[in-house]
């Protein structure tokens, strides 16, 4: 805080670290909002996300600021107009309106263009989708996850810039153009996504084959096994599954054999009691053959 001010001492004194600068006479006013925006201030979060905004909240709201949130640009944009809001972080990818179109028309809004804006995405993260934010007023572009100190320091960063004025200004480009330029970044990022999904179809269509031959092997090991085999549900206590040597060896057919359950006793030559089944193991006891699995 300063009587002496000279020009160029603005700048000069933020670069050398400051946090802010403010010149005398002080306007009784604006004075104690002055001060309450370098240490404390309103921002506006922007993500579709419920635990991303979360946990973002709870990141800015612990280091003293204030937090509203909106889960997508034209919410924000209905909040920009009854609140006021010191800095906006927002992310891309969102519904109803992304946070390209919310960077455009905060920055071209003559009442909103002002406020820093900050890009933080975990969707569109190619160098081309940073410099499209650049383009249209972005002043940062992070990439999710960030480490909480580091987008503390980013957004400290930001707003040092802010205050000493030296804010990149938005190129200023034709509507044409900035749909065209929009267009390419959801079209590549569709695109990509197409790419993604097709090699997971890809690997899940593989891994479909590959048990489909694991089962047909296993089959084919079970029906040609000289050793009778059963198998049998522990919950309703019958058999399911039935060999080709079980049944020649009971000269049933399979449908017959999975009619059996723990209470059924058929021609005395078969019974199946309770203990015979367990959650392990089943056993079918015959006078001349013991089957186990």
């Amino acid at each position: 805080m300063t009587s002496y001010a000279m020009v160029g001492d603005r700048e000069r004194i933020l670069a050398a670290g400051a946090t802010g600068y403010i010149e005398k006479p002080i306007d009784p006013e604006t004075f104690v909002e002055e001060i309450r925006r370098y240490f404390e201030m309103n921002i506006l979060i922007v993500d579709d996300n419920a635990a991303n905004l979360y946990l973002l909240e709870a990141l800015l709201k612990g280091n003293g600021h204030e937090v509203q949130s909106a889960a997508n640009g034209a919410e924000a944009l209905e909040k920009l107009k009854s609140c006021r809001s010191d800095l906006i972080i927002s992310d891309i990818l969102m519904p109803v309106m992304d946070g390209f179109d919310l960077c455009r028309k905060v920055k071209t809004d003559e009442g909103l263009r002002d406020i820093p804006l900050i890009i933080y995405t975990a969707t569109y993260t190619s160098a081309e989708d940073e410099a499209f934010a650049l383009k249209i007023g972005a002043d940062r572009f992070i990439i999710k996850p960030c480490e909480p100190d580091a987008l503390m320091e980013a957004i400290q960063d930001v707003m040092a810039s802010v205050r000493s004025k030296i804010a990149s200004t938005p190129e200023r480009l034709q509507e044409e153009e900035m749909f065209r330029l929009h267009t390419e970044r959801l079209v590549q990022k569709l695109e990509r996504k197409i790419v993604q999904l097709e090699k997971e179809a890809q690997a899940r269509h593989e891994a479909e084959e590959t048990l489909q031959a694991s089962e047909k092997t296993l089959k084919a090991v079970f029906e040609s096994a000289m050793d009778g085999i059963l198998v049998a549900d522990m919950k309703t206590e019958r058999f399911v599954v039935a060999n080709n040597a079980i049944c020649r060896m009971l000269g049933w057919s399979a449908e017959e054999i999975k009619s059996l359950s723990s209470q059924t006793s058929i021609r005395s030559r078969v019974w199946i009691t309770s203990d015979s089944i367990s959650t392990s193991r089943c056993a079918v006891r015959l006078p001349w053959l013991r089957v186990s699995l």
